[in-house]
């Protein structure tokens, strides 16, 4: 997400990305959800879109660490 951070995701589309089940993805992104480093909506009670919350501090630092990082 750091690479794609305007890029909205649903679950099933970002465990095909990471090469992962969707279940693995629901794990890994519920602390990110609750730290509000994720944006998370869930449509008719069914599928979940996630997106960089970069309106958030921790995003913001992650962004710009992530960015250094590939900089080196």
């Amino acid at each position: 997400m750091l690479e794609n951070k305007s890029k909205v995701f649903n679950q099933s589309t970002l465990a095909r990305f990471l090469d992962c089940s969707p279940s693995t993805v629901a794990r890994i992104i519920e602390p990110l959800i609750t730290a509000r480093i994720i944006a998370y909506e869930r449509f008719n009670q069914g599928m979940k879109v996630l997106s960089l919350n970069i309106e958030d501090e921790k995003a913001k630092l992650l962004l710009e660490f992530h960015e250094k990082l590939k900089s080196l």
